[in-house]
């Protein structure tokens, strides 16, 4: 019985029916036989066959358990282990079954030789596979790429220094590589101390989370070594680094920083228990700083105005503005390139003692209650505007100055949860922009219908706004900002589905075959209908197609017609209002 199972298996093996082979071999050593190695031997193989390494190394090793005079166990397991990637246990095995070969068996001798050779192949792929070659780069180049990537993703250098015991005493011995502290809640001690050691002191950013901040004894003598003159950046969340600097000494580096950033926003309106951000009383002003961002705290306007003249960005949230006049603040800094403005008190009237200038002003942002000087300050470079959630009075008074000071640099205009008294003005300083590219309406109530026409050149036939339509200097078919490419009215109720796809359609370039889908035209009501192209709805060439465009919360927009509209613009969002958050189309 055993010894017909174990013909079969042979036989099925043979074939290539190994999974067959395993079951025959199974009834042959169930049954019992003097030569149970053989089936051990003849099972493991089939068993390698199916690459179920472990099964087969069992088999030879009950193989060797059953026979340790004969070779078969040793060679299969010498095989198993190639299989496995562990070159020197199969050489052991080998050399253990061709010393229990016969002089005569000539034949498996040459067979078991060509294995060996086939391990030291093995060997040698490993070995090569093991070799660090980053270790035969100039330390020079090593230490540029590394920089590289420290300066991609800071975090990436407690995984580099793993790599290898190489890797690390050359990363350990460049002190640029850490020149970037950011220290949360884990362990933020020890690695404050193992950077400061590294870098010799010589930090040039320094990070500094609020978990960290409320650590027990923070920081203790964590942040000693540190040569605070040489730091360029420094950034931290609720904790009072001037304080700090002031008990060890040193409250006279501050100077030199290029970037000071302070957090104590908690989200709360109230100031009672807010932080008082005052500079220290230098002679030397702050030469050398070029980006100040205060959020959550009380900042000394008259003393910011007397230190700080080199801003190229300022960012004030959610602070209370003390002493002096704020606006000669942003006065004292003629280089000013980028400006926040977000819930900043008292919102004071506009100063009737100077007209603030910011003729280098290329970025606004501002949002919540500001000061109104800003709104009636000239800023003829600027590029983006950003206003969100403004009082109206603030948004139209802007509007109409940028208007009547004819800033016509915009190439970023987003207006968000604000309302607007007229769109006459709106329309007007985007006719004053013939660069803008990206445009944001959202959150919005009223007057994006009238909005939408012009920007199509189509007119809305019931207008209420016939200057505008008499305006010699808007011929009728001119298209307003003729780059614009990104366009977002999330949240606007009022737009529709005719005038957004005449808007589309109008900046299409021309068409390369007489249909186009969105020369359909949508059932909707007869205000709302997209006329049919002809040959005068051909847009001008240098007008640029819609690349973007978002349109959530809008729902009025006929879900029919966004396949055609995401045909005609390359990403099209559309998001239902619901929290169930179903999306419009596939």
């Amino acid at each position: 019985m055993s010894r017909q199972a174990f013909r079969d298996g042979i036989r099925c093996y043979k074939e290539a029916k190994y999974q067959e082979a395993i079951k025959c071999f199974d009834k042959a050593v169930a049954a019992g036989s003097q030569n149970h190695y053989l089936m051990y031997d003849s099972r493991a193989a089939a068993y390698l066959k199916l690459g179920q390494r472990k099964e087969a190394l069992k088999d030879a090793k009950a193989a060797i358990d059953n026979s340790p005079n004969r070779w078969q166990g040793y060679a299969r397991a010498a095989r198993v282990f190639v299989q496995f990637n562990k070159p020197d246990a199969a050489q052991t095995m080998v050399s253990m079954a061709m010393e229990r070969l016969k002089e005569t068996e000539e034949d498996r001798r040459a067979s078991l030789m060509e294995l060996e050779a086939e391990i030291r192949q093995l060997k040698e792929k490993l070995r090569l596979g093991a070799l660090d070659n980053m270790a035969k780069l100039p330390i020079e180049l090593f230490a540029e790429i590394t920089k590289m990537l420290v300066e991609d993703d800071h975090t990436i250098l407690v995984s580099l220094i793993h790599v290898s015991k190489n890797w690390r005493s050359v990363i350990q011995s460049i002190p640029v590589l850490w020149s970037k502290l950011v220290l949360t809640q884990r362990r933020p001690k020890p690695k404050a101390k193992m950077w400061i050691e590294h870098s010799d002191g010589r930090l040039g950013e320094l990070i500094i989370k609020e978990a960290c901040a409320n650590s027990p004894r923070w920081p203790g003598d964590s942040l000693e070594g540190l040569d605070w003159e040489k730091l360029r950046s420094c950034r931290v969340q609720h904790w009072d680094v001037l304080s700090y600097l002031q008990t060890i000494g040193l409250d006279s580096s501050i100077t030199s920083f290029h970037c000071l950033h302070f957090d104590y926003d908690n989200n709360e309106n109230s100031f009672s228990t807010a932080t008082q951000i005052r500079l220290f009383d230098q002679t030397n002003p702050f030469v050398n700083l070029d980006q100040f961002s205060v959020s959550g705290g009380i900042l000394d306007v008259e003393q910011c105005t007397t230190q700080i003249n080199n801003l190229r960005a300022c960012s004030l949230r959610n602070c209370y503005l003390q002493q002096g006049v704020w606006g000669r603040f942003l006065a004292a800094n003629p280089v000013l390139e980028s400006l926040t403005l977000d819930r900043v008190y008292p919102p004071a009237r506009v100063s009737t003692e100077f007209v603030l200038e910011l003729n280098q002003l290329k970025s606004l942002f501002l949002g919540g209650a500001v000061p109104l000087d800003i709104f009636t300050a000239k800023m003829p470079q600027l590029q983006t505007l950003d206003v969100r959630v403004c009082w109206r009075e603030e948004v139209n008074l802007l509007i109409r100055h940028l208007v009547a000071t004819k800033a016509g640099g915009l190439t970023e205009l987003r207006v968000h949860c604000c309302q607007l008294d007229d769109v006459v003005p709106f329309i007007a300083l985007l006719r004053n922009s013939p660069n803008l590219q990206t445009l944001e309406v959202s959150n919005i109530s009223a007057g994006i219908t009238s909005l939408i026409e012009f920007l199509s050149a189509h007119h809305p036939s019931s207008s209420r706004h016939p200057i505008l339509l008499r305006d010699p200097q808007m011929p009728p078919q001119e298209v307003l900002c003729p780059k614009l490419n990104h366009i977002n009215f999330s949240g606007c109720p009022e737009v529709q589905t005719g005038p957004l796809v005449r808007l589309i359609k109008s900046r299409l370039p021309p068409p390369s075959t007489p249909s186009n889908d969105l020369t359909k035209t949508p059932p909707t009501s007869a205000s709302a209908t997209p006329s049919s192209v002809s040959d005068t709805d051909t847009p001008q060439p240098s007008i640029s197609r819609i690349e973007t465009l978002i349109i959530d919360r809008c729902p009025n927009i006929d879900g029919e017609w966004l396949p055609r509209i995401r045909s005609a613009v390359p990403f099209v969002s559309s998001v239902y209002m619901n929290r169930k958050t179903k999306y419009r189309g596939a």
